[in-house]
């Protein structure tokens, strides 16, 4: 400094004009010399760890006694360390203090101003609403506040690179032309020859989830497409007969596809589960084909053999759910019923709750009182090579329900494998596989959620997931931190594990682990029970204990709220199929009403089933309750004289 001192000094006596322009120059040449260069620069750590490195290299080379000589020698510098200027790190430096400067000013700004107080308080309403139009309301509040709702034009671009935007415009004018113009002929034709569910990708969960309204194109063709079919079943001309609306309504529906709700595995956080039916109920999107597996397999028999009011009854807000099915309530028990059965809880307790809470109705029984469509996953216990099965009304018609439940909920050294139990010509009792006493397990270790009998059996192109299965839930909770990253990894992994599981043999101890990891976790649209580190422990105590009142209320709550910001991309694609069944309904109840007129029997009613054909039977509308009393067998037409109770049935 002194040197520099000394040289301003002598500059200044030549004159303020030649001593200005020599600190100019001496400023430029200071600039431009290397920032990491052999005077090292302003980075003077950066020059210590050079020099020392040069002399490690120059010791190791031998020549020790010329770096003594000459210590600012140092080798050969590289392309950054001699084009990297000073001016350049000055720059680098202040751009980042910059950046640092405005985050910490939007940080104190967020935290101490006005505005994050209005944004703390619309997120408090949000966590507090009570039904979706309360969510809806605060969802759209957030959005203005943001300043979200403004930037319509960054959101149309967006949206527009999602779908096509033109396709749909042009299809929503030409169906307007034609309804103006009153052809209901060129309406049927048109409606038939394209009417996608995901016409020009507007299906896509990224452009509804986590927003409470759609893209403006996409609501504009729906409703033009709804007003339409409804048109369509109402227009009361000869020319357009009921046997031909029918017609076109079940082959557009055919084409259209269809939705289903699939329910995981997860033991006794199954009460996620009802809290999502019950939401997707009381927005009347709960679609008529239910799957589940484990916990999710109890849930969809409780639904799916109940009708509309007692389901009106059930989701009562003084209506308590009993879904206790644990005896072994301790730490204590389960050490000992696992030491002498192998087991943590009896099967036949299960059984037991199980037979109170359903009643004993087989899957045709429970399709014609409902209309609902029941699909229980189970896997072979024993057989390894047999693949797993899905049992509904039409691959197992006469099977009892609560004893596809409970195989279903037989997860190794939970409970114990069960054989199945159907009915047969009688109404009486017998094993579902009189050939062998053939035993099964938990659905979700080999299909969690069978996408593919689904698609198979009933044409669901759909999917509506509750997923709440331990192992998965943490992978999914982490990616709403990296969406792409994470969908990565969890590809991986199920890929490795697949991969993995074919090479090992079926008969290795804890093989199945593999094909739990390995199987899909996701579908159209998830939702899903969220964790963090720091209570995943206590999730994983809740999953094989009895849950408390005060603990399904909770559980209910937080299903709710997950399942909020996605019912409006479940309504957007269910709307048009919701729509086709109800007129589908109402032809199928004219064409009755026409057939009993004119003296005709069944008519044009509901198809008999081989059910009603060869057991000639129907059943009554008893209600199963959730009060501790079972659906009696007596009120059933179809008798059922001595049945092997699961107190009874031995553990084989």
């Amino acid at each position: 400094m002194a040197q520099v001192a000394r040289s301003l000094l002598s500059r200044a006596q030549d004159g303020p004009v030649q001593a200005g322009r020599a600190v100019v120059r001496g400023a430029m040449a200071w600039l431009c010399t290397p920032a990491m260069g052999p005077q090292w620069g302003v980075l003077r750590p950066w020059g210590l760890w050079l020099r020392r490195r040069a002399w490690g290299r120059a010791l190791r080379r031998g020549s020790g006694l010329q770096v003594l000589l000459h210590p600012q020698a140092v080798p050969r510098l590289s392309w950054v360390q001699r084009n990297v200027l000073r001016w350049h790190a000055l720059l680098a430096a202040g751009s980042g203090g910059g950046v640092a400067l405005w985050w910490a000013l939007g940080h104190w700004r967020e935290q101490r101003s006005a505005w994050r107080l209005r944004k703390l308080s619309l997120l408090e309403r949000l966590r507090d609403s009570a039904t979706y139009a309360e969510w809806t309301a605060a969802a759209l509040g957030l959005e203005a506040h943001e300043g979200k709702a403004k930037d319509a034009e960054r959101r149309w671009r967006r949206e527009t690179s999602l779908y096509d935007r033109e396709l749909l415009r042009s299809r929503l004018a030409h169906l307007q032309e034609t309804r103006e113009r009153g052809d209901v002929a060129e309406m049927v034709f048109t409606l038939r020859a394209d009417l996608l569910r995901n016409l020009g990708n507007m299906a896509s969960t990224k452009l509804h989830e986590h927003r409470p309204t759609v893209p403006a194109a996409i609501g504009e063709y729906i409703d033009e497409v709804v007003l339409q079919l409804e048109y369509i079943t109402n227009y009361d001309l000869p020319d357009f007969t009921l046997e031909d609306k029918l017609a076109f309504l079940r082959e557009t529906r055919h084409a259209f596809g269809r939705t289903a709700l699939l329910l995981s595995g997860g033991g006794a956080l199954g009460a996620f589960h009802v809290g999502v039916c019950r939401t997707l109920w009381e927005n009347n999107v709960l679609p008529r084909v239910i799957a589940g597996a484990s916990a999710g397999s109890i849930v969809a028999a409780v639904v799916c053999c109940r009708t509309d009011e007692e389901l009106k009854s059930l989701y009562a807000e003084d209506m308590e759910w009993d879904l206790k099915f644990f005896n072994n309530t301790t730490a204590l028990k389960m050490l000992k019923s696992l030491a002498l059965k192998g087991v943590i809880q009896d099967v036949h307790y299960l059984q037991r709750q199980l037979r109170e809470l359903i009643g004993d109705v087989t899957f045709q029984e429970a399709f014609d009182r409902t209309g609902r469509i029941l699909n229980i996953s189970i896997s072979p216990y024993s057989n390894h090579n047999e693949p797993p099965r899905l049992l509904n009304y039409l691959s197992a018609p006469h099977t009892v329900v609560w004893s596809a439940v409970s195989a279903s909920a037989a997860f190794p050294f939970l409970f114990k494998p069960t054989p199945l139990l159907a009915k047969n010509r009688r109404g009486q009792f017998v094993r579902f596989s009189p050939e062998s006493e053939r035993r099964w397990q938990d659905g979700s270790i080999r299909q969690d959620l069978p996408k593919k009998g689904l698609a198979e059996l009933f044409n669901v192109n759909y999917t509506v997931v509750s997923q709440i299965n331990p192992h998965v839930i943490p992978l999914l909770s982490l990616k709403r931190l990296s969406p792409a990253l994470m969908g990565l990894v969890n590809a991986e992994i199920q890929h490795r594990c697949k991969i993995t599981r074919e090479m090992l043999p079926s008969w290795l101890p804890g093989v199945w682990l593999l094909e739990c990891y390995g199987q899909e976790w996701e579908g159209d649209v998830t939702m899903h029970l969220r964790t963090n580190l720091s209570n995943y422990f206590e999730l994983m105590r809740r999953t094989v204990t009895n849950p408390s009142t005060e603990r399904m209320n909770l559980t209910m709550k937080e299903a709710q709220r997950a399942t909020w910001p996605k019912l409006g991309t479940i309504i957007s694609n269910c709307k048009i199929e919701h729509t086709m069944d109800e007129c589908m309904k109402s032809i199928k109840r004219q064409m009755h009403l026409l057939s009993k007129d004119q003296g005709g029997g069944l008519g044009a009613g509901r198809v008999p089933s081989w059910h009603d054909i060869l057991y000639g039977c129907s059943i009554p509308p008893t209600s199963p309750t959730l009060s501790g009393r079972s659906l009696s067998s007596d009120s059933l037409e179809l008798k059922s004289p001595e049945r092997p109770g699961p107190e009874t049935e031995s553990d084989a």
